[in-house]
C-alpha cells in the first residue's frame, strides 16, 4: 500500500491540474506533490500508512469530483458512480484525514457552484446529486464509521477538551526551514521536520504575484487555492489558538499540523498555476518548457534526500531465529 500510495497521489494531481491548465503545469504540480517533504515524513519518520494512503488518494477523489461537477448530462451517471466509489475508499482509509478532506470538498463545491456556474437551476441539481452521492457512500462505509464513532469515547482522541494541541502549533520558521529529525514533534534535538519545502513556497508566492497582475479566466480558481493555502497555514500557527480554543471539535485532529495533508496539496497546485500564468503571459513554448525543466530540477534536488529510511535492518535468517 505504501508503494501504491507513492504513485496514485502524483497521478491524481496530474489529472486534476491537467483539466485546468494543461500538461506541463500538471507535470510541475505532480512532481511538487511527489517530493513535498511531508510525504517523506509520513512514510520514513512517522510510518503512518493510513494517513499516507488517505492523502495520496484524495487528489484522485478531487479529480473525480471535478469530472462529476463539469460532466455533461450523458456522463453524469458514470462519473457519479465513480465518485461514490472513490468517496467510499476515502472514508475507510483514515478517519481524521477524511473529515478534513470532506470539509474542503464541501467548501470547494460550494465555491464552484456559487462562482463558476452561471445557471441557478444547474446548481440546484448538482447539489441534490452531490448530497445523494455522499449519503450513498456513507451507507457503503457504515460498517467502518459507525463503530468508530461509537467507540471514540473509549480512546483518548475522543477527549476533545483535554487535547494538548497547543504543544503542536508550528511557527513560520519551522514551515520554512526545520532540521530533519526522526523523533516526535516535541523531541528536543531530533524533532520531526514539518517544513513545506522552499521551492514550493517561493513558487507559490510568485503565483500570488502573477495572478494579481495577469488576468485570465482561471483567476478565481487560483485565488481560491491561494486563500485556502493561507487559511490552512494560519490554522497551523499559534496565532490561531483563539479559534482552536473555542471550536473544540478541531481537537479531534490532534495536531494543528495535521492540516498539512491539504496544505501539501494546495502548494503543488499553485506551483502548477505559476507555470500556467507564465505561459499565458510569455506565450513562448520554449521558455515555458525551459522554466518548467528548471523547476522540476529544483524540486527533486531539494527534497529527494528526505525520501530514505534512517537505517536498514537486516532480518535474521531462519537458522538464526531457531537456535
Amino acid at each position: 500500500v505504501f508503494i501504491l500510495s507513492f504513485f496514485i497521489g502524483p497521478i491524481g494531481v496530474y489529472f486534476l491540474v491537467k483539466e485546468w491548465w494543461g500538461k506541463l503545469p500538471a507535470l510541475i504540480a505532480a512532481t511538487a506533490f511527489s517530493y513535498i517533504p511531508y510525504r517523506a515524513v509520513d512514510v520514513f519518520v512517522r510510518g503512518n500508512l493510513g494517513e499516507f494512503f488517505s492523502f495520496s488518494l484524495f487528489p484522485l477523489v478531487f479529480f473525480v469530483n471535478w469530472k462529476f461537477l463539469t460532466a455533461q448530462q450523458d456522463d453524469q451517471k458514470k462519473w457519479g458512480i465513480v465518485f461514490c466509489l472513490f468517496l467510499f475508499f476515502q472514508e475507510i482509509s483514515h478517519n481524521i484525514s477524511c473529515f478534513i478532506f470532506f470539509f474542503f470538498l464541501l467548501v470547494f463545491n460550494l465555491f464552484y457552484l456559487g462562482f463558476l456556474v452561471k445557471e441557478r437551476e444547474e446548481c440546484s441539481k448538482k447539489m441534490i446529486y452531490l448530497s445523494a452521492i455522499l449519503i450513498l457512500s456513507l451507507f457503503m462505509s457504515a460498517f467502518y464509521f459507525i463503530p468508530l464513532l461509537y467507540e471514540t469515547k473509549f480512546v483518548l482522541v475522543g477527549q476533545f477538551r483535554d487535547s494538548p494541541y497547543r504543544e503542536y502549533f508550528l511557527t513560520v520558521k519551522k514551515l520554512w526551514d526545520f532540521p530533519w529529525g526522526w523523533g516526535g514533534y516535541t523531541d528536543v534535538g531530533n524533532a520531526v521536520s514539518l517544513q513545506l519545502g522552499k521551492t514550493a513556497v517561493v513558487i507559490s508566492l510568485f503565483t500570488v504575484a502573477l495572478n494579481t497582475f495577469i488576468k485570465t479566466n482561471q483567476r478565481k480558481l487560483i485565488n481560491f487555492f491561494i486563500l485556502c493555502a493561507v487559511l490552512f497555514i494560519f490554522m497551523e500557527l499559534n496565532i490561531s489558538d483563539f479559534i482552536w480554543s473555542r471550536v473544540t471539535i478541531l481537537h479531534f485532529f490532534q495536531f494543528p499540523w495535521r492540516l498539512h495533508v491539504l496544505v501539501t496539496l494546495f502548494l503543488p497546485i499553485l506551483c502548477g498555476g505559476f507555470l500556467y500564468l507564465f505561459q499565458q503571459k510569455v506565450k513562448k513554448p520554449v521558455l515555458t518548457v525551459g522554466l518548467g525543466t528548471v523547476i522540476l530540477f529544483l524540486f527533486i534536488v531539494e527534497n529527494v534526500g528526505f525520501f530514505k529510511p534512517r537505517i536498514y535492518w537486516n532480518a535474521p535468517s531462519v537458522s538464526e531465529t531457531t537456535t
